[in-house]
C-alpha cells in the first residue's frame, strides 16, 4: 500500500508563527532554513513523501506570510538527481526528482529585500515550468572535483 502525507496545516502554521516571531523585529537582512523532516518529524523516514509534503508545507507557509501581509519571501530548496539536468527537467515532478538524494527538501524564509537572497537567485537559471502556481523555479549546480550538487529553489519571487 502507498503511503501518503497527512497533511497537517495548523501544526505547518504553528511552526512558521514562531519561526516567523524570532525575526519579527528585525531590521537587517537576514535567512533561515528548516528541512521538512525538522518542521514534521514524521517525515524522517518516509522518503517517498518528500515531495508532496514540501508542497503542502511550501503552500501553508506563504498562505499565511500573504494572509498577514508580511514582507517575507519562502523559498522550498530542493536537491535533485544527478540525473537531472536544467535542459532534462521533467515539466511535471512527482518523488522521483528526489531519488538518490538523502537529504530532504528545506523551506528558506527571508525578508523581501534581502540583497544576498536576490543575488543567489541571480546565479541561477531560470526555467521555463512551474512546479507550484504563481511561481518561479530557479536551477543552480556547482561542479565539485567529484560531484555535482543540482539544486532546484521554487518561490515567488521573482527577479
Amino acid at each position: 500500500m502507498e503511503k501518503t502525507y497527512k497533511h497537517n496545516k495548523q501544526n505547518n502554521i504553528s511552526f512558521i508563527k514562531q519561526w516567523i516571531e524570532r525575526y519579527n523585529n528585525t531590521s537587517h537582512d537576514f535567512y533561515d532554513d528548516y528541512h521538512i523532516d525538522e518542521i514534521d518529524n514524521s517525515l524522517s523516514k518516509a522518503k517517498e513523501l518528500w515531495w508532496n509534503a514540501s508542497v503542502h508545507i511550501y503552500n501553508d507557509f506563504t498562505s499565511y506570510i500573504k494572509e498577514l501581509n508580511l514582507e517575507y519571501g519562502v523559498i522550498l530548496c530542493i536537491c535533485i538527481s544527478n540525473f537531472y539536468t536544467k535542459t532534462n527537467i521533467p515539466r511535471k515532478w512527482d518523488n522521483a526528482i528526489l531519488e538518490g538524494i538523502d537529504t530532504p527538501p528545506s523551506l528558506y524564509i527571508y525578508n523581501k529585500n534581502n540583497a544576498d537572497i536576490i543575488s543567489w537567485l541571480k546565479q541561477c537559471t531560470l526555467l521555463e515550468c512551474e512546479y507550484i502556481k504563481g511561481t518561479e523555479v530557479y536551477y543552480h549546480e556547482i561542479k565539485d572535483v567529484d560531484d555535482c550538487y543540482k539544486t532546484i529553489f521554487i518561490t515567488q519571487t521573482k527577479l
